[in-house]
């Protein structure tokens, strides 16, 4: 069963949720990426990336993962229905490298701390989850995908 295959009552929105935060906690492009549909819509306000599509998120999750150390999300609330999730996070993480894509935050070898607020919108997508997707024998299954996406966030005192 592919992950996001979830049921939709509420501790089921809860346990996918728990599963992306675990996904950005991987530091692992790919496996963040089974969270998103190709039809993505992302904007991160805290950066200023706004609108931005699914190869242009990759990259940006791509150079986030490479530029930055000792990086955590975690959880503090969340809420929502299958189709909707808000939810409020601590990130922390510490710079390896300056990032323009990373909206000028300080520099190198420091620990930044920011309070964000995430607001992602969920549909249901159909996947092949196993045998050949072309042909016969084909698994077939509709799993939740973040379709659109929306994080604010500011820097606070550790």
């Amino acid at each position: 069963m592919h992950p996001n295959a979830v049921n939709t009552s509420t501790e089921a929105v809860k346990t996918r949720q728990e599963r992306l935060l675990a996904a950005y906690n991987s530091r692992d492009v790919d496996e963040l990426f089974a969270f998103f549909s190709k039809k993505i819509l992302y904007s991160d306000y805290g950066v200023n990336n706004l609108n931005q599509d699914y190869e242009a998120v990759k990259a940006f999750f791509t150079e986030v993962y490479a530029k930055t150390t000792d990086l955590s999300f975690e959880l503090r609330s969340i809420s929502g229905t299958e189709t909707f999730t808000a939810w409020e996070y601590d990130l922390t993480f510490k710079y390896v490298e300056t990032s323009d894509i990373l909206g000028g935050l300080p520099a190198e070898g420091q620990t930044i701390k920011l309070r964000e607020a995430g607001l992602y919108w969920w549909a249901q997508e159909e996947v092949v989850a196993g045998g050949d997707p072309h042909g016969e024998g084909a698994i077939k299954e509709k799993v939740w995908k973040v379709i659109r996406c929306h994080n604010y966030g500011k820097m606070v005192e550790e």
